[in-house]
């Protein structure tokens, strides 16, 4: 753990003093993951408690996941279209990050501006700056691939995945204190409305990544291609790559196990358990801190094992995770699970990123991108409505105890059917591999 420390250290100093555009690139993408440490550790944990505590049933928590996820559903493909027709990427994610970091700012303020109906203007503010999100995400991920090297990619997706749960840690124990010190409803304004300014943040400096502009393959003069066709593409496009098919397959059971219970777990920590704010505050820090430690080993387990092995393998540490929070009668379990499912996430964090941009071909990647969201965004538009429909029917013990069982399925796939990468970044999987765990 020490030399894994010293060596997040060595990079970080090595970031902190660029000498190319490249790294340059690499210290933008770095501070800007730390301002989402700080948007995480506030508003960012707490969206979900934040409507249980304003009144939400668990169907409008549901739907508080399930709306944007269906308007990204919608708009993924299109989304990924107009994307591969652009050549230049980064204001699409600043300007759809700006669009979208606003929700923060109106969800802080719903109180006051809609008293009586704020837990309903959460969710419809969360829903509305889904539109925006599809334009961010899809182009983030894009300018990601272009920003980092295949040879460095994994080791600087893991970079930002540690610093972004180390700022979270820390962000932690002062919205502890916050929602502690401050009334109901100040505190949770106090904190969604600091999220804004970091969310703020965190786009511009991602504005000052630069790209070359050669890059986009598709022809932007041709008319916009009907659905029908970009469905026919879609079933191309899983034909021809038969790695990208298999990763989507398997990705797409695991997501529905990973969204059924989502909105379920506010409720039953806060209606069931009848947990504190202080005591959630505690279950989410040390899910970050387990997840920081998750990074380094995670890192060792794929460089020696590859990173088929670390994506079965935390997938199925992960499914644990809704098991144990549906058997739990205390918060002690709560702790032991928030620890689980720290650890096992990060493995899975990194290793579906890294798979993804692994088997997307590199010239049609912002396409393949589009469609793994949409598939991903229809799993999570499926899985809290059917989630709060098994809770209200068979109630929410049972309901978490399902979504164990699909996760479990999901990782088993991953473990039968391991996913290699596509021929284009094959050879240079190794060394990703190797940076990864220096």
């Amino acid at each position: 753990m020490v030399s894994s420390l010293t060596r997040l250290l060595a990079r970080l100093r090595s970031a902190l003093r660029p000498r190319t555009q490249e790294e340059r690139n690499v210290l933008c993408l770095v501070l800007e993951i730390a301002f989402q440490g700080v948007v995480a550790g506030a508003g960012g944990s707490y969206l979900s408690v934040f409507a249980a505590r304003l009144g939400a049933s668990t169907i409008l928590i549901g739907l508080l996941a399930s709306v944007p996820a269906l308007l990204l559903t919608v708009l993924s493909i299109p989304v990924g279209q107009f994307v591969s027709r652009s050549r230049r990427l980064v204001p699409i994610v600043v300007w759809g990050g700006l669009a979208f970091q606003c929700a923060y700012l109106f969800i802080g303020l719903a109180p006051w501006l809609t008293p009586g109906f704020a837990a309903q203007t959460v969710v419809a503010v969360w829903s509305a700056a889904a539109v925006a999100l599809a334009f961010a995400s899809v182009a983030f991920t894009a300018v990601l691939a272009e920003a980092t090297p295949p040879t460095r990619r994994a080791n600087i997706i893991t970079l930002r995945f540690a610093v972004h749960s180390l700022v979270a840690v820390v962000t932690l124990q002062v919205t502890a204190r916050v929602l502690v010190w401050l009334p109901f409803p100040l505190n949770y304004q106090v904190l969604f409305i600091g999220t804004f300014l970091a969310a703020m943040a965190s786009t511009l400096i991602l504005s000052r990544v630069r790209l070359p502009e050669q890059r986009r393959v598709v022809d932007a003069t041709g008319p916009p291609t009907p659905l029908w066709r970009r469905l026919r593409m879609a079933v191309d496009a899983l034909r021809s790559e038969s790695a990208f098919s298999r990763y989507l397959t398997s990705s797409t059971v695991f997501r529905l196990g990973m969204a059924l219970p989502g909105p379920l777990y506010s409720i039953y920590w806060v209606h069931h358990l009848h947990l504190s704010d202080d005591s959630i505050a505690l279950a989410i820090t040390l899910n970050y801190v387990f997840s920081l430690i998750g990074f380094y080993v995670w890192g060792r387990i794929s460089r020696r094992w590859g990173r088929a092995f670390a994506l079965a393998a935390s997938c199925l540490g992960l499914s644990a995770y809704p098991l144990v929070t549906g058997l739990a009668r205390s918060f002690t379990p709560i702790i032991f699970v928030s620890m689980i499912g720290g650890f096992f996430s990060a493995g899975m964090s990194v290793s579906f990123l890294d798979v993804l941009l692994a088997t997307a071909p590199a010239g049609q990647r912002p396409s393949y991108v589009a469609l793994d969201a949409t598939v991903a965004n229809a799993t999570a538009f499926v899985g809290p409505l059917l989630g709060s429909a098994l809770a209200e029917g068979l109630g929410i013990r049972v309901a978490l105890i399902i979504g164990f069982g699909v996760r479990l399925v999901g990782g088993s796939l991953f473990a039968l059917r391991p996913v290699r990468p596509s021929a284009g970044e094959g050879s240079r999987a190794p060394a990703a591999s190797r940076e990864a765990s220096r």
